[in-house]
């Protein structure tokens, strides 16, 4: 119940620390690997920011206009 109503903020977090230890710590790794890394991690945070903008947002009480 909680990684589905958490799930797309939870992509975009880890996206974003891939992100922050590759530029941080992976300073002497190869260039071509750090931007696949960098890209990768940009693809999850697009991607759980999608995930949060088309939830269902089940957990929000919702009102009825069928009255």
């Amino acid at each position: 119940m909680f990684f589905q109503k958490y799930k797309g903020l939870i992509l975009a977090v880890a996206g974003a620390v891939i992100y922050m230890v590759t530029t941080l710590y992976f300073k002497d790794l190869e260039y071509g690997y750090r931007v696949c890394i960098k890209i990768f991690a940009a693809i999850m945070i697009i991607v759980g920011g999608i995930m949060i903008e088309d939830s269902n947002r089940f957990y929000k009480k919702q009102r009825d206009n069928n009255v």
